[in-house]
Formats: structure tokens, C-alpha cells, sequence
């Protein structure tokens, strides 16, 4: 429910500004934007990214939508297209050395699940594998859209380093494996698929994750 009426207020807002406000969040943005840096730019070339939460500040009201193991996985080349893998799906560049502007390739929707990924932003954050770009909707900054990414490589940040693997590069799973090692599988193979992973994942039994490890491959 919470996902749906986030989405409705996305719409609306997307109605009420339209394409022109986007252009015109620039100058009011831009005073309050950090520099974006040589290595920062560097950076966000060098690594591939997923869109880890949506959230939009109205009012008092704060909403989100998170999406921790995304199958959107985004890469900045120095050409200034944006990729998921060989396709070509938008374009960015820096903009007065302060805001990063992301284009859609055609139309106005860019990803499947953000379609307000587009538009002038500023980089709020990035450390630790995290980038955050910020966007305001209107001039005193209290209307806004924040977008969190992650690195990609990121979403395997739980990989036991030491488990014996077999040829095939995989984890080998049964009943009798560590739970983490079962939780590590089904979390990959979720990803891999483009799932969303059980809200109640942590508090599920190791019998419960194997099977819902078993029926992925049923």
C-alpha cells in the first residue's frame, strides 16, 4: 500500500511539474550544490550502480521506496550514455561543475521502477559505495526527491570469503549447510532473477529459506 500511493504521488507530482520544471530545478539548485570532483566523476565511471531507495520529502511527510537487491544495474561511461548492460538507456553529464543532469534516451522514463530518475541533480553523498543524488521540487527546497545508488558489487558484500566451492564457482547447498551459506544463495539467486527478497527473511527458520532456495529451481 505504502509502495502504491508513493507511486500515485510520483505520478502526480510528474503531472504538476512536468518536463519544464526539470530544467527549471536548476538555478535554484545550483548555489547549494556541492562541487562535484575530478575523482568523484572518476569514480561513478569506474563502477556499476543500482538504485537502492526512491524517497520524496513533501511537506512533512517522508516516503520511500526501497529496492535493496534492484536487477537494474547502471553503468556511467565517459562517452556520457548511461548502460545496462550493452543497451543504452539514457545519457549524463556535469553541468557548471556542480550538478550531474541524467537524460532518458527516449521518452521520459528511464528505469522500470523510479520513472523520476531524470533530471538535474546534486551529489549529496558518496562514500563507502554509496552515491546520493539530491533533486528539489520547488524553490524553498522543502519539496525534493533523494536517490540512494549502491556499487553493484556491493549486493555481494556478504559473500563468506573462505567457503569451499565447486567447479562451477557455486556454493554447493543442502539442509546441512550454515544458514548463512543458505541465506547467501537464496539472497543471489533472488538477485540474479530480479526478485524482492520476504520481508520476514531474518526472522525465517533455516528449513524455511532451503525451501524457498528449492523452489527457485522447481
Amino acid at each position: 500500500m505504502k509502495h502504491i500511493l508513493l507511486t500515485i504521488t510520483l505520478v502526480l507530482f510528474g503531472i504538476v511539474f512536468g518536463e519544464s520544471q526539470i530544467s527549471e530545478s536548476k538555478p535554484y539548485q545550483l548555489k547549494q550544490a556541492k562541487k562535484i570532483s575530478d575523482q568523484t566523476v572518476e569514480l561513478l565511471q569506474s563502477k556499476r550502480w543500482y538504485v537502492q531507495q526512491q524517497a520524496l520529502q513533501q511537506s512533512h511527510e517522508y516516503s520511500e521506496i526501497d529496492n535493496p537487491y534492484g536487477s537494474e544495474i547502471l553503468s556511467f561511461s565517459e562517452s556520457g550514455s548511461i548502460k545496462q548492460g550493452s543497451q543504452i538507456i539514457g545519457y549524463w553529464h556535469i553541468s557548471d561543475k556542480r550538478l550531474i543532469r541524467l537524460l532518458p534516451s527516449q521518452g521520459e522514463t528511464m528505469l522500470k521502477y523510479f520513472e523520476n530518475f531524470r533530471g538535474y541533480f546534486s551529489v549529496e553523498e558518496l562514500e563507502g559505495g554509496t552515491l546520493v543524488l539530491h533533486r528539489p521540487l520547488d524553490h524553498e527546497g522543502k519539496t525534493y526527491l533523494k536517490y540512494t545508488l549502491m556499487e553493484a558489487e556491493e549486493v555481494t558484500r556478504f559473500v563468506p570469503k573462505s567457503k569451499q566451492k565447486t567447479s562451477s564457482g557455486k556454493i554447493a547447498i543442502s539442509l546441512e549447510s550454515p544458514r548463512e551459506d543458505i541465506e547467501y544463495a537464496l539472497k543471489t539467486e533472488y538477485f540474479m532473477r530480479g526478485k524482492r527478497l520476504p520481508a520476514d527473511l531474518p526472522q525465517k527458520s533455516k528449513e524455511e529459506l532451503f525451501e524457498l532456495y528449492q523452489a527457485l529451481f522447481r
